[in-house]
């Protein structure tokens, strides 16, 4: 009785102790203390079990037989660079060499500006928290050594120099799920930094970055595991693709940069794993939370929840009703749990999320169809819109209309969805003034018009 007496006080007194922690957080008003705060709370820990599963299948347990196991694993799946001899530049009689003379002491305090400054871990010993405290005095001597480096076009042994933490990708501790993160010195950063500035800025200045440029790996080779082939439409010959002689499996769906894609082109399977995501996050909020303060709960729903259900929504947004309300329902659990933790009086969604000025996910999805095709008009993106709209200016001028105005290039059927289908009609009747403005003063002015949610437009059901 005394042990259940005691364990009874021991959680009063904590979750006491909690909501004081919680209360001193929002009183504060400081949004770096919140978010720390949440993250320490809602942070799941991703460490792998004591024992590593080497790739022969043996159990690992010593610290020394892991490090060596990680050495040979990393050291076999990584590849040499390339050394192929660089193109012998062409002086161009418009555009000057690049060059730098010197660094700056400014160009260094920038540089030391940009780390964390955190207590990390590296091969020399000085982690990012020391040259933040201690930045006035060894700006000079850095500037010394790197102006020395720059000069003598070479850098300290140490520097080149890394720790390599093994990073698991799953809750497996099969070796082959780990990835290597290679922990450099804090000073060799800050010397990057400042001739990637210096270099990116010769290049931006003068024009030489390629529009279509993108980014590459140089001599990495394809693992066949990891390749699967997806057969889109009925007319697909389904025919069975190698690498190497290695088949390639076949797979209904494939996740595409965050995106679950099925061969149906349907989003009913990305939309289920997003929200089963998203619930799991609200019921840990809830767990991790004591406070009976509205205002934590909605940031906290705002800052961890909600970019879970609206990540790469202009491409997978859904035109049913079954899937709108499926979403939806994620933040109606979230708000009618809120109001009986804070003891607000019951009351239904749409007057819920009116109190926590919480707009609905179906209008936030389109208020991002809508900036993206602003955007892709004014030609911040670059791809081929032919197929998904064309301007098509009216011959005569009328009150509600515009220069900028856009047409389907062809009739889609109903059950074809996209961005444009979902915000045409809406484009086509907003002023001039705002089609025409810069993307912050466009959104700025979509944000204050009215939501489409429950109106006649609307997917949402009560």
């Amino acid at each position: 009785m005394q042990a259940a007496s005691l364990a009874k006080r021991f959680e009063r007194a904590l979750r006491v102790h909690s909501e004081r922690v919680e209360s001193r957080v929002i009183d504060s008003k400081n949004p770096k203390a919140f978010y720390s705060l949440c993250k320490t709370r809602l942070s799941s820990s991703k460490s792998a079990p004591p024992g590593i599963i080497d790739l022969n299948g043996s159990l690992l347990l010593t610290n020394k037989d892991k490090a060596l196991a990680f050495s040979k694993y990393f050291a076999s799946v990584s590849t040499l660079p390339m050394h192929a001899p660089l193109r012998p530049s062409v002086p161009s009689p418009t555009i000057p060499l690049f060059d730098l003379p010197s660094i700056s002491p400014a160009q260094i305090l920038a540089g030391i500006a940009s780390l964390a400054p955190k207590c990390n871990f590296s091969p020399d010993c000085l982690p990012n928290i020391f040259y933040a405290k201690c930045k006035f005095s060894i700006v000079s001597p850095l500037l010394i050594i790197f102006n020395k480096s720059l000069h003598s076009k070479s850098i300290p042994s140490l520097w080149k120099q890394a720790i390599v933490k093994p990073i698991p990708k799953t809750s497996s501790n099969a070796i082959g799920t780990f990835r290597p993160i290679s922990l450099t010195c804090s000073v060799t950063k800050i010397f990057e930094k400042i001739l990637i500035s210096e270099i990116t800025s010769y290049l931006e200045s003068h024009n030489l970055f390629d529009f279509n440029q993108a980014g590459f790996r140089w001599n990495l080779p394809l693992n066949e595991t990891k390749c699967t082939v997806v057969h889109y439409g009925n007319l697909s010959p389904r025919a069975q693709y190698l690498i190497n002689g290695t088949p390639l499996s076949v797979s209904p769906s494939i996740k595409d940069l965050g995106v679950l894609m099925q061969s149906s082109l349907k989003f009913n399977d990305h939309i289920s794993r997003i929200v089963s995501k998203a619930r799991a996050k609200v019921n840990l909020i809830f767990k991790c939370f004591f406070s009976t303060e509205p205002g934590l709960y909605s940031r906290a729903f705002s800052t961890f929840v909600r970019p879970l259900l609206e990540y790469g929504s202009v491409v997978w947004s859904p035109h049913t009703v079954t899937l709108a309300n499926h979403i939806e329902g994620v933040q109606r659990n979230f708000s009618k749990r809120l109001f009986i933790r804070c003891r607000i009086p019951y009351s239904l969604y749409p007057d819920r999320i009116a109190q926590l000025s919480l707009p609905t996910l179906e209008h936030r999805r389109l208020i991002s169809d809508i900036l993206f095709l602003h955007k892709s008009i004014h030609g911040f993106y670059s791809y081929d819109r032919t197929n998904l709209f064309k301007l098509s200016p009216l011959a005569r001028s009328l009150r509600r209309s515009h220069s900028l105005r856009i047409v389907l290039p062809y009739a889609l059927p109903k059950s074809h969805s996209n961005f444009v289908t979902r915000t045409i009609d809406r484009w086509n009747v907003l002023s001039a003034e705002f089609v025409h403005s810069s993307p912050s003063n466009f959104r700025s002015h979509i944000l204050s018009l009215p939501s489409i949610s429950f109106t006649p437009d609307s997917l949402l059901r009560l």
